[in-house]
């Protein structure tokens, strides 16, 4: 058991983490290895916790108890969560886990972002406690979970687009909401320019007796 300020490991054939230093202050990264769970890790990151292009991985279980912030990118082989036990202080991250389907065993809060993208997620059987916005890809077969969340639009696999969903007073929207928000607010201000603009042209001819019939657009 010792303590670390950081620890990396990039391009090593590394197959476990034991022996690992049980604390890491800062950065905990392990890039291009070759484990297949997390086990033996350390027990607490203070900010980012990393195992990203490790095509060996399969669980997160051991997991540390408490980390700034997780990310999985490219664990191909990634089939099983199974960190429920683990509390996340930011965001939590799996990109490009083509084998996961469930959200069983993430952790059950998450202070900030909860991202799920380009995996086949067939349900969000166990939705955790999160801070911050969820954004999820989905495969075709997916089902509707009983709370709210947020799915992207461009994933080509993706067969459904319900408008709307609401989680702890918060409305998102699959084609984002704040753009058509932006897109309605630019097209109801120039209405309302022109209006204003020929009215005035009615306005000042009926006031200086020119013949008009009636105001058109």
């Amino acid at each position: 058991n010792y303590i670390v300020p950081r620890f990396y490991c990039y391009n090593n054939p590394l197959e476990s983490l034991k022996n690992s230093p049980s604390v890491v202050s800062y950065d905990f990264c392990a890039y291009f290895t070759l484990i297949k769970s997390l086990e033996g890790g350390p027990k607490c990151v203070g900010d980012k916790y990393n195992v990203d292009y490790c095509p060996e991985l399969v669980t997160l279980k051991g997991l540390a108890k408490k980390v700034g912030s997780f990310s999985a990118k490219n664990c191909k082989n990634l089939k099983r969560l199974e960190a429920e036990n683990t509390i996340v202080k930011g965001s939590f991250c799996i990109v490009g886990a083509k084998n996961l389907k469930s959200l069983i065993g993430c952790p059950k809060k998450i202070g900030g972002d909860l991202s799920f993208s380009l995996n086949h997620l067939a349900m969000l059987d166990e939705l955790p406690k999160v801070g911050g916005d969820i954004l999820c890809h989905a495969s075709k077969d997916f089902k509707i979970p009983k709370e709210g969340f947020v799915l992207s639009n461009n994933n080509p696999k993706l067969q459904f687009m319900y408008p709307l969903f609401k989680q702890e007073g918060r409305i998102y929207n699959f084609f984002n909401l704040q753009k058509i928000m932006q897109w309605l607010q630019l097209i109801l201000a120039l209405s309302i320019l022109v209006v204003i603009h020929e009215l005035g042209h009615f306005c000042f001819a009926r006031l200086f007796k020119v013949r008009v019939e009636k105001f058109y657009m």
